[in-house]
């Protein structure tokens, strides 16, 4: 993206920007790292848990994150 945009080509640097949206979203869910060990392990890269204070993402946090992941087209979407 920022490669695009350097070479002035501002409409494929947004267009990548658009395509990272779901990973900016997932960013946001909640505090890191608990985000990107939550997401890593849902891709099954096991990175070992969290210490305190950080705790586990919830169900809720988790079902949010696996929605970004799949948007990203790097998880295959479950069938519920």
């Amino acid at each position: 993206m920022v490669s695009r945009f350097a070479e002035g080509d501002t409409e494929g640097a947004r267009r990548i920007d658009g395509e990272l949206g779901p990973a900016y979203e997932l960013l946001r869910v909640v505090v890191n790292p608990i985000a990107i060990k939550t997401a890593l392990n849902l891709q099954g890269h096991e990175v070992g848990g969290l210490r305190l204070p950080l705790v586990a993402a919830t169900d809720g946090e988790t079902a949010q994150i696996r929605d970004c992941l799949e948007r990203l087209g790097v998880l295959q979407a479950t069938s519920v």
